[in-house]
């Protein structure tokens, strides 16, 4: 609230609601398995040379409980997504186990420039890993677009955080328990829980959290309506923390109503748990503006502001300006 700075656990004005285990949870949990999360060796193998990743499928030790693959020894590389094709080129092969690169025999000095750094602590300095747990509708302020800590870091520095925070989650959702799943278009997305301290007017980073595709589509509500995909999103939400329509829908509006009222100040951020990690954050880059739905624009072809929509009870739609993500 402005005048105030949260200490809650959970963001103020969002109603908290008790978290239900997810459906296949429970049964993967005991051995059972319902096939929704795992791919063979060979099916990953395949579809990473579907993208050009040049794979070694010799011997492979299969994922343990935890997500983690044992290193054997390897030398490991930290090859941003931009540059894998170079690295490639120079002789560096894909784990599809590990997910990673790494140097396939002595002597390859070429690779030397993607040498691993070390590897981040499970917690960050300064992190809260009960700060904002849940799934709630949590959107950034229209100042913060284009503001966040995967832009505020190099993309070698970003993998580094993305596989320590994945890989502390055993390798799956810290909200719903799904896993990695590319047949059904899931992925692993690291999300920033923020606490924003209004006399300050800072954004300060508390916790990063791994969450699954349709987890963070439900968390950034005004980017699935911009997409069209506002009812998948609150049917997740309810399926998930166990709302009823009309709970969901007050939830909505209260996570939209603590959007406009941050949106009145401008926010600084604070990343401070990354820095003291030893990250050093680079200039943001700056994104078109024009016509990109992110900033209020109707897309192609529109030079006016898109209007987004809160889902009513009953299927009404109410209509405000501009559009949050």
């Amino acid at each position: 609230m402005p005048g105030t700075c949260s200490t809650n656990k959970t963001p103020p004005g969002i109603p908290t609601v008790r978290l239900r285990r997810s459906e296949g949870v429970a049964d993967r949990r005991r051995g059972i398995g319902t096939g929704d999360g795992v791919l063979s060796l060979l099916s990953v193998a395949v579809l990473d040379r579907r993208r050009g990743i040049p794979v070694d499928i010799g011997e492979r030790t299969r994922v343990n409980d935890s997500g983690r693959t044992p290193d054997k020894g390897r030398e490991w590389l930290d090859v941003p997504y931009s540059e894998k094709d170079a690295a490639s080129g120079l002789g560096a092969l894909w784990d599809p186990v590990a997910r990673r690169w790494y140097v396939p025999e002595p002597n390859m000095p070429d690779l030397q420039r993607w040498a691993a750094l070390p590897d981040l602590p499970d917690v960050l300095p300064g992190e809260d890993r009960e700060f904002g747990s849940g799934l709630f509708v949590d959107l950034v302020p229209a100042d913060c677009w284009f503001k966040n800590a995967r832009d505020c870091l190099s993309e070698r520095d970003w993998e580094r955080v993305r596989r320590m925070v994945v890989g502390r989650a055993g390798h799956r959702c810290e909200v719903c328990g799904q896993t990695r799943s590319p047949a059904a278009k899931r992925w692993l997305k690291v999300h920033e829980r923020w606490q924003f301290d209004a006399p300050a007017c800072k954004q300060i980073l508390r916790r990063l959290v791994c969450l699954c595709t349709m987890c963070h589509t439900a968390t950034h509500f005004g980017r699935a309506q911009r997409f069209g995909k506002e009812h998948e999103a609150l049917a997740h939400l309810i399926a998930v923390t166990g709302m009823s329509a009309a709970e969901a829908d007050n939830h909505v509006r209260a996570a939209l109503l603590l959007w406009n009222q941050r949106n009145r100040q401008r926010w600084a951020l604070d990343l401070s748990i990354l820095t003291a990690a030893g990250l050093e954050p680079v200039r943001p880059v700056q994104k078109a503006k024009s016509g990109s739905p992110a900033q209020g624009g109707g897309g192609r072809g529109s030079t006016g502001r898109r209007k987004y929509r809160v889902p009513q009870v009953g299927g009404s739609v109410r209509r405000r300006e501009p559009h949050p993500r």
